[in-house]
This record gives C-alpha cells, sequence and structure tokens, in this order.
C-alpha cells in the first residue's frame, strides 16, 4: 500500500521551540533597554510587576518571533519604535 507523502514531512512549526526558546530571552533584553530608556522604569522594576506587565501587554500585541524580526532586518531603533507604537509612554 502506497503511503501519503504528506506524513513524513515536518513542519518548521512542528519544531519552532529551537527557534523561539532564545528569542524570547533575546527580544526580552532589548525590551528592557527600552523600559528603562522610555518608560521610566528604574533596573528594579525589571524584576517586577511594572516590568512584567509591559513585557505581557507587548507580546500580546506583537509575537516575540516579530519582534525579534524587526530587530533583526532593521535594527534596535526599528524595534524600540514597534513598541514605543504598541505602549504610548505616559
Amino acid at each position: 500500500m502506497a503511503r501519503r507523502p504528506e506524513s513524513f514531512l515536518v513542519y518548521l512549526g512542528d519544531h519552532d521551540f529551537v527557534l523561539t526558546s532564545g528569542i524570547s530571552s533575546w527580544t526580552q533584553e532589548y525590551l528592557k533597554k527600552v523600559a528603562l530608556s522610555d518608560y521610566g522604569l528604574t533596573k528594579a522594576d525589571l524584576d517586577s510587576s511594572k516590568f512584567y506587565n509591559l513585557r505581557n501587554y507587548v507580546y500580546s500585541q506583537a509575537s516575540d518571533m516579530h519582534l525579534y524580526q524587526i530587530l533583526v532586518d532593521q535594527g534596535y531603533d526599528a524595534f524600540r519604535q514597534t513598541v514605543l507604537d504598541i505602549v504610548i509612554p505616559g
């Protein structure tokens, strides 16, 4: 009996954890820089709910993979601007 080839294919989405496990921590480091420079957070705030709330809201509006792609393709300034577009500093 012939087997359909679909059962042998492995899609990137099936193994994206290899890529995304690093991306979350990498983008979070740049998000911390934005938090310090643009949102008035202190270094102590980076380990508190103040930063976690910012991080969670940003990631709910743009995936960490998307933010990483912006960072790699367009640089930190574009990454920063994307975050600022998502959460307007008060």
